[in-house]
């Protein structure tokens, strides 16, 4: 019997959980349902713009760091480096860029997913 996607070959109705995607193991697996299929492209979507917010999260959070860290330094009167802004960056660009690339994938994701 033919019921527009597949072929049951017995004649019979398929049972609800063959409709759903799960086998019982003698059969090949079938196609997931169309529920299933929405939640993968959606999940595939948000992990990409995750993995996208994350290298710019850090990049951004690494620069504001310095700033502040520059900032810092002048009210301080620190000692300079010839050609760098900070003598210690890697410092603030590694803590400014970690909070960066845990900050800006929650506030995108959370904004998106937000309820309509």
């Amino acid at each position: 019997m033919t019921d527009g996607r597949r072929e049951t070959g017995d004649g019979s109705e398929p049972s609800p959980q063959e409709d759903a995607g799960w086998s019982s193991g003698s059969q090949e697996r079938r196609n997931p349902s169309r529920d299933a299929n929405e939640e993968a492209i959606a999940f595939g979507r948000k992990f990409g713009l995750g993995c996208f917010t994350f290298i710019i999260g850090f990049f951004s959070g690494g620069m504001v760091a310095v700033l502040l860290g520059r900032i810092l330094a002048g009210l301080r009167k620190a000692p300079s480096c010839e050609g760098i802004p900070l003598c210690d960056w890697w410092v603030y660009v590694g803590i400014g860029g970690l909070i960066g690339a845990v900050s800006l994938p929650i506030l995108v994701l959370r904004r998106l997913s937000g309820k309509k």
